[in-house]
């Protein structure tokens, strides 16, 4: 059997449009949804569908000011060491979550799109 390639994909928040797209990729690729914070700040609401890939969030709830750079960055670090992904979808780069998500990428030596 071949191994399918390990893509983890970062946001901030897996909304109902992500949660279909990444059911979507786990189709062809072993899929690790990454959410810093569990809880929406908008109105999509939460998926419900059944996930087909694995999901990991960070924190039940995360904001501007919590849980701060340093912890953040901590579960990022741990979150990659879990997952072991071959390369990391980071969204964005004009947030906190997305630019510690980059930093740990780089340190780590993961290709990352």
């Amino acid at each position: 059997m071949e191994r399918k390639p390990a893509v983890a994909v970062v946001f901030h928040h897996i909304g109902p449009y992500h949660h279909a797209r990444r059911n979507a990729a786990a189709d062809r690729f072993s899929v690790t949804g990454i959410e810093w914070s569990g809880k929406a700040y908008d109105a999509w609401g939460a998926a419900t569908t059944p996930a087909r890939y694995h999901k990991v969030s960070l924190f039940p709830e995360a904001t501007a000011q919590y849980p701060g750079n340093a912890k953040l960055k901590q579960a990022f670090w741990e979150a990659l060491e879990r997952t072991r992904p071959d390369v990391v979808a980071v969204n964005g780069w004009n947030n906190f979550g997305s630019l510690i998500a980059a930093n740990c990428c780089l340190r780590r030596g993961i290709p990352m799109v």
